[in-house]
């Protein structure tokens, strides 16, 4: 709302900020805000728990991790980088490359679309875009829309001898078990055969195989302007 430096902030004012900011973004939008960012970096526990009683679900911090790591937090969910960042490239060719679909992996770039102007450097984002866009195995995707489906794969409900799955959310979830693609539509349970043509047991992967991000093998870039 005001973009203060908010962990310093009463409580009354945070819940104002949030608030004010929400009002501001829902009339434009037309839906509920559910994400945020936290103003010049500025949040405590305290700031967590007033933007969690407001409907927020996720916070971006400032914070540059340099991997492709999914959020443990999501009120804390670091990015991979800034844009201005000299290893954009470097970083944006090893998330490309990576080669093993079995982790979910996101590479997440912040900044502000005013730095392109100030500091004349829109060429940098068009290289960055021209490199990682346009990829068949990248899923390019919203904060909130990650958010959600990571909840949803995170919901799904296995049976004991891991033959069944049932999604009770409303998003449906893609999954590789033993090299086979399944999708686990909203309010589905499915049956997994675990018996290959041969009629030998197959093995799999983890928790009955690994999810996938809607069929891609990684989160796209996640840019935050």
């Amino acid at each position: 709302y005001s973009h203060p430096t908010i962990a310093r902030c009463p409580a009354t004012q945070i819940y104002r900020e949030i608030l004010e900011d929400k009002k501001g973004w829902e009339s434009v939008m037309k839906a509920p805000g559910r994400g945020h960012a936290y103003p010049n970096g500025s949040f405590s526990e305290e700031v967590k728990r007033i933007f969690k009683d407001a409907g927020i679900v996720y916070g971006r911090t400032v914070k540059q991790t340099l991997n492709f790591d999914l959020p443990t937090d999501w009120m804390e969910w670091d990015s991979t980088c800034h844009h201005k960042n000299p290893q954009l490239m470097e970083l944006a060719k090893t998330f490309v490359e990576f080669a093993k679909p079995q982790y979910l992996k996101m590479m997440y770039v912040w900044g502000h679309s005013y730095e392109f102007t100030n500091d004349n450097n829109w060429e940098i984002m068009e290289e960055f875009c021209k490199y990682v866009g346009g990829r068949d195995d990248i899923w390019y995707a919203t904060n909130i829309e990650i958010y959600d489906y990571v909840k949803a794969y995170e919901s799904l409900i296995y049976s004991a001898d891991g033959t069944m799955i049932y999604n009770p959310t409303l998003i449906d979830v893609w999954m590789h078990i033993d090299g086979d693609e399944y999708v686990v539509r909203s309010g589905e349970t499915i049956k997994i055969d675990y018996t290959s043509k041969a009629g030998r047991k197959k093995t799999t992967t983890g928790k009955l195989g690994y999810k996938t991000f809607k069929g891609k093998k990684y989160f796209g870039f996640q840019p935050d302007f």
